[in-house]
């Protein structure tokens, strides 16, 4: 029988285990992280035009924001799928458009992986706890960059804003925030970061500007008032988008795997409406996140507002989908990973589930058969990340109202 002792000390060995390579010294998960990263980027190229689809997707906005064309409709000659990012995203992917697509995908992917470990080990933890996230987050990882995705970065997104915040850099915490938003919408959810700072307008001056030059940025490429009319056709593309995630008859099943999905389809309720879920759901987040607000002096806060965030914009959005849960499960091991020792010994069981049946669940390791009847059409997936989502609004709530000390959670400065 698999005891917490023994995984601790298989995580003991996996998170303290350094390498020799080429002549220098580097930490284990820091070799595997960019040996599967470089591994998945070489496989993408090799596959031509379907293994860099994606990519051509993002490196397609560019060119036809440039001709006048909406960058929403299905160029289904060029890639398949549709393009359902905010038009800011060309900040993102135009340093990259410029390359030849094999390099433009390589060094996307590439990245992709290196600027969520740059903010993995941004935090202030020890070694081994950063470590510990960037391996319980390499299975996610794997799965975001096979499908050439942008998660990765926006999970990397709000883990910088959060450092940056606390370390007081709040116009690029903003900015971030801002950025988010522009290509993700629920990259808003970074503005409740605020209550982590006793400069609150500051960010918010800093979250507008930057809102302000990131909303312009496309008119570099067309003209300004077809920008406006492209950000019309984003939202009208997303009401779309959002219809056909919750009609089960016009669906392949990979999206809609969030909270509302479970209701849908593991409780059989298919006229659930998602508002039912993320009224009460916001209410239970609103009340901590108001009342840190409104508490004074400001107390030391751990990671559990970032890491209830990271898991919230994915399991209530109906665009979830195995790609996207990169930043879910990130925000589950910056919680569960800087929790103290005792504390995570007591919830080990959560942390398995989380990772033998969210993460592993979209890999081969579990039988076709089972993916395709039992953890796709039942969203699967989204069981133990939504249990997780449950301890840490709890965590949330003890730090707001004071009992966090009593509940033993570590806090950072």
């Amino acid at each position: 029988m698999v005891t917490f002792n023994a995984l601790r000390q298989t995580g003991r060995f996996l998170t303290e285990r350094r390498i020799r390579f080429a002549g220098l010294e580097f930490e284990l998960s820091t070799l595997l992280w960019f040996a599967v990263a470089l591994a998945i980027a070489a496989i993408r190229v090799s596959a031509g035009r379907w293994g860099m689809n994606n990519y051509l997707l993002f490196e397609g906005i560019i060119r036809h924001i440039g001709q006048g064309q909406n960058i929403y409709w299905d160029y289904w000659w060029e890639y398949d799928d549709a393009n359902h990012y905010g038009p800011s995203f060309l900040v993102v992917i135009a340093p990259f458009s410029i390359l030849h697509p094999i390099a433009g995908c390589f060094l996307w992917v590439m990245a992709n992986a290196a600027i969520l470990w740059y903010a993995v080990r941004r935090l202030p933890l020890e070694t081994k706890q950063q470590n510990a996230i960037l391996l319980f987050c390499l299975v996610e990882l794997s799965t975001s960059l096979s499908n050439v995705q942008f998660n990765p970065m926006l999970a990397a997104w709000f883990i910088l804003s959060w450092v940056w915040l606390r370390e007081g850099k709040l116009i690029r915490s903003a900015a971030l925030t801002a950025l988010g938003f522009l290509i993700k919408l629920y990259g808003i959810a970074g503005l409740a970061f605020v209550v982590a700072t006793r400069k609150p307008w500051r960010f918010a001056l800093g979250f507008v500007l930057s809102l302000l030059v990131f909303f312009a940025f496309p008119a570099l490429f067309t003209d300004p008032a077809f920008v406006w009319q492209t950000y019309l056709d984003w939202f009208e593309s997303l009401q779309v988008k959002h219809a056909k995630n919750l009609n089960l008859a016009d669906t392949d099943l990979s999206q809609d795997i969030g909270a509302p999905g479970l209701m849908r389809r593991m409780f059989g309720f298919p006229a659930f409406r998602d508002i039912w879920m993320l009224a009460p759901a916001a209410l239970a987040m609103g009340i901590p996140l108001l009342r840190l607000w409104l508490r004074k002096p400001l107390p030391a806060l751990g990671y559990s507002i970032p890491a209830l965030l990271m898991v919230s914009v994915v399991i209530f959005s109906s665009s979830a989908e195995s790609a996207t849960y990169i930043v879910a499960i990130a925000g589950i091991a910056l919680w569960y990973f800087s929790l103290p020792a005792e504390r995570q010994r007591r919830l080990w069981w959560l942390a398995a589930a989380v990772l033998l049946i969210s993460s592993l669940s979209s890999t081969d390791l579990y039988p076709s058969w089972v993916r395709k009847e039992i953890i796709w059409p039942y969203a699967v997936k989204a069981l133990p990340v939504t249990i997780a989502w449950i301890w840490i609004l709890v965590d949330v709530w003890k730090e707001a109202f004071g009992h966090a000390e009593a509940a033993g959670l570590q806090h950072v400065e």
